[in-house]
């Protein structure tokens, strides 16, 4: 257990420090902004490359495992269902939509789109589209 909390940690800190360093290398090198944007700036591309990293590296790694390296521990974490339970026996977000949508039955509420007039939904569409 302990040892999925440390590469769950390591997994996500390493991207987050690619995002830090290139934020540092952007703001060092790149571009220079006002003092007054300056921290809010850093901190989004600190977020925005290290998440970026970190999904880009988890679907390389699908492909070649190896590349698990990239975010400092190539295993990945094992997640086990809680004690007493077994996947299968608990239902999934789609098991659980089909079932609500078979119980509910159909709706008697026509659509918003599908309620207007012809010549109202005409209308409306040219001028949504600006064609007036």
């Amino acid at each position: 257990m302990l040892a999925n909390y440390a590469t769950q940690t390591i997994r996500t800190a390493s991207s987050y420090l690619v995002g830090a360093l290139a934020s540092f290398l952007l703001a060092r090198f790149a571009f220079t902004m006002p003092e007054s944007t300056k921290n809010w700036a850093i901190g989004a591309i600190v977020f925005a490359v290290g998440t970026g990293y970190y999904l880009l590296v988890s679907w390389v790694e699908r492909r070649w495992p190896g590349a698990g390296w990239l975010l400092g521990k190539p295993s990945r974490p094992m997640y086990a269902a809680p004690a007493g339970t077994s996947p299968s026996a608990d239902p999934t977000v789609a098991q659980l939509a089909v079932a609500v949508t078979e119980a509910a039955g159909p709706t008697q509420l026509p659509s918003p789109h599908t309620s207007l007039p012809d010549n109202q939904a005409a209308a409306l569409a040219a001028a949504v589209t600006g064609s007036l």
